[in-house]
């Protein structure tokens, strides 16, 4: 896809019950997205790189209607656990998030956490993100960009990490986009984390371990402010650690209209998928109740598998 591999972090032995544990860690996302969008109730989620789905749940337990996206071979896995935790489904799709199978402005919020720092030739995840925003739609971006911080956080996770992908750059390739009102949120992640004590649990990472350690050992002193504001001067002068970006989508391009979609209803949102290569409309075959069958591509001539449920428009691994 887009001229390049998929750089997929390959999960071996997950369970479903890592599902669940997944969603209880979507708190800072959460967060941003009740400040900056406000209620969930009704709208449509993009999550680009879902993993384990937690993001997805959490946004359907708001109300969203919740879609994901993912690379790798635990998509299966993610689908069984959000059925376990929920009794039904959520609408899944195996693709590169830098060819998204969906028809232009089809999303009220696009989120990608942790994605952009793993792949190549990663304007395209981007420009894709903005492409499937509806016009005054939201779109959270939250990524490590540096080298240096690949160390502090997962080594053998983060395998592709660009130093040019500072704030500024980000914010740039936002604009391209037709996208407005950026803000910056790497802040607000870091003061939601010091009010929660997430920086004292497992998966804190080593500078948040360190926060975390401070704030224990120091409550005299004024450590979660001092640590804020040090934060919020390193995000203001656009240093080049965990970025994170809220942005809206302002219009779509002539003659393009948003879709009208029912995500709850499997075959509607069957409809609007495209082809992630060409952007045509599919053709389906063989799809019945069990929701097995294929999509086809009329002008590539491609076939796309749907296995148990979940379209695959990338080959198998």
């Amino acid at each position: 896809m887009c001229n390049g591999e998929v750089n997929i972090y390959h999960h071996k032995h997950h369970s479903p019950d890592e599902v669940l544990a997944d969603e209880q860690t979507q708190g800072p996302w959460i967060f941003l997205l009740k400040k900056y969008v406000g209620s969930l109730a009704g709208q449509s989620v993009l999550d680009v790189g879902c993993g384990f789905g937690g993001l997805m749940m959490a946004c359907h337990r708001l109300g969203a209607r919740a879609v994901g996206v993912e690379p790798s071979h635990i998509i299966q896995v993610t689908r069984e656990g959000i059925t376990q935790t929920l009794g039904a489904p959520l609408p899944l799709v195996r693709a590169d998030g830098r060819s998204l199978p969906f028809k232009t402005g089809s999303f009220d919020v696009v989120a990608s956490i942790g994605v952009l720092e793993h792949i190549t030739q990663a304007d395209a995840l981007v420009e894709e993100m903005a492409r499937v925003l509806k016009p005054k739609g939201t779109m959270l971006l939250y990524f490590g960009p540096s080298r240096g911080w690949r160390y502090a956080q997962s080594p053998r996770h983060r395998k592709t990490v660009y130093t040019y992908w500072t704030t500024r750059y980000a914010e740039k390739k936002m604009r391209k986009q037709d996208l407005s009102g950026i803000k910056r949120v790497w802040t607000d992640v870091i003061d939601y984390r010091f009010r929660n004590d997430s920086f004292t649990n497992g998966s804190a990472t080593l500078y948040g371990k360190l926060a975390g350690f401070l704030e224990k050992w120091s409550k005299k002193l004024p450590v979660r402010r001092t640590v804020v504001l040090t934060c919020k001067t390193l995000e203001k002068a656009a240093f080049p650690r965990n970025i994170g970006l809220v942005a809206c989508r302002g219009s779509l391009p002539p003659g393009v209209s948003c879709p009208e979609i029912d995500y709850s209803d499997t075959h509607s949102f069957m409809d609007n998928l495209v082809c992630p290569l060409c952007k045509s409309e599919l053709k389906s075959g063989g799809v019945g109740d069990t929701i097995d069958g294929w999509l086809t591509c009329p002008n590539c001539r491609r076939d796309y598998p749907i296995v148990s449920g979940v379209p695959e428009f990338l080959k198998a691994e």
